[in-house]
């Protein structure tokens, strides 16, 4: 017999044993401190309830609340993060009882780089999924100057919550569904990762922000680019921060930038600044999984429950979990 329960502190231990055994004893999952990063306690465990089994765990279902700009309102979001059920318990349905658990009723759904059985699952239990592909841009580093009034700096979110949430007010207004990139989901998202590093830019024209650049670096040798993982701005800011992004690739050597987002936005920015759509050159099979490579996927998959278009959502790579570091 197995029973559905909720994460719980003391559950570690044997979430642990339980990866290891799944996937490899590095594997990062085992990390308590990127776990507790990205889960915090919202997961969902499958675990033995006979006597001789008792607490070992067979499988989990990890999820995070967030809010989303959806329409004109605000709402809790639950974006699914990993799947997995021991293969000699998927026969039984036990995985059924996690996805229908995690899923619920009433609340919007969001998962990014999901594999399609899983996708069939989930809209086996949920209705009124929308899906789309992520659009590629890539860039070869180089430096073009942008109007003097424009103003690019690092910026130090962690000091300025009040000028962030400000800023976020006034940019938000830009996107029909999309997250909100107030101070707390910044701070989370970005500077407390306990791997990863990155990079932001803030554009500032009279003392005032006009949008954030969100980038790192990723792979190695041949495969090093620059991700820019998150970025807004406004019409006059977009084009002087891409731009400056690529004058810092050149300074770092860094050979390519990419971005990935959804819809129209940006697009004649990107352009203009010497980005190009990687579907139809060479550049199509460029592994988009760098850490470590792989060949598998060359896009990021998003689907949804928002009743939004997604050509109207504003979606990144900040979205899914691709972005996950593996340290080990």
């Amino acid at each position: 017999m197995l029973k559905l329960t909720l994460y719980k502190k003391s559950d570690f231990k044997a979430f642990k044993k339980y990866i290891a055994a799944a996937f490899h004893k590095k594997y990062i999952l085992g990390d308590q401190r990127y776990f507790n990063w990205q889960y915090k306690n919202s997961l969902y465990l499958l675990k033995a309830n006979s006597p001789d089994r008792s607490g070992e765990i067979v499988g989990h279902f990890g999820f995070r609340d967030l809010q989303y700009k959806i329409g004109k309102r605000t709402k809790k979001v639950r974006v699914l993060i990993n799947l997995f059920v021991l293969e000699k318990f998927r026969a039984f349905g036990f995985g059924v009882m996690l996805i229908k658990k995690v899923l619920g009723k009433k609340n919007p759904c969001l998962v990014a780089g999901y594999r399609l059985p899983a996708m069939k699952a989930f809209k086996h239990y949920k209705e009124n999924w929308q899906e789309g592909i992520l659009n590629r841009y890539l860039a070869f580093p180089r430096e073009i100057g942008w109007e003097e009034s424009i103003k690019i700096k690092s910026l130090k979110v962690i000091q300025r919550p009040e000028e962030i949430n400000r800023w976020w007010g006034r940019a938000r207004q830009m996107f029909s569904a999309t997250i909100e990139r107030n101070y707390d989901y910044l701070a989370w998202r970005f500077l407390k990762n306990p791997f990863l590093r990155y990079q932001i830019l803030g554009a500032k024209q009279n003392g005032k922000l006009g949008g954030i650049l969100i980038w790192r670096q990723d792979g190695e040798g041949r495969y090093k680019m620059g991700r820019i993982v998150d970025f807004v701005a406004d019409k006059k800011s977009a084009a002087p921060l891409l731009l400056a992004f690529l004058a810092e690739l050149k300074k770092k050597r860094i050979s390519l930038g990419e971005f990935l987002f959804s819809g129209d936005f940006y697009k004649k920015e990107l352009k203009a600044a010497g980005f190009f759509n990687a579907v139809g050159t060479k550049f199509e099979s460029y592994p988009v999984l760098l850490n470590p490579v792989s060949f598998k996927r060359h896009n990021i998959n998003i689907a949804y429950t928002f009743g939004i278009d997604f050509e109207n959502c504003y979606f990144t790579k900040a979205e899914g979990d691709q972005d996950r570091a593996n340290p080990h």
